[in-house]
């Protein structure tokens, strides 16, 4: 029962880390995303273009990582109830 608690502690720490994290490459996708469409320059515009896609990639690689440890937590809670009802 401890090693079960102990790896939920780890994921819900993992947790909270995906859920700070998120707020900040969100916004840093609307910064990129303003600063790409104010620009007139042709070589600025295509590196924050390609930062932009980069920061995409990068949100939808957290989401999925996100997703993954809530469905990991979810099976910690029941595994540790189970036990605890042993």
């Amino acid at each position: 029962m401890a090693r079960v608690a102990r790896q939920l502690a780890d994921v819900r720490r993992e947790l909270d880390k995906s859920r700070t994290e998120e707020p900040k490459i969100q916004q840093r996708l609307k910064t990129i995303d303003n600063e790409a469409t104010q620009t007139t320059d042709p070589q600025k515009r295509k590196d924050l273009d390609d930062a932009l896609s980069m920061f995409k990639l990068q949100a939808e690689q957290a989401e999925k990582s996100l997703l993954q440890l809530q469905a990991r937590e979810g099976e910690l809670v029941s595994q540790l109830q189970a036990e605890q009802r042993s």
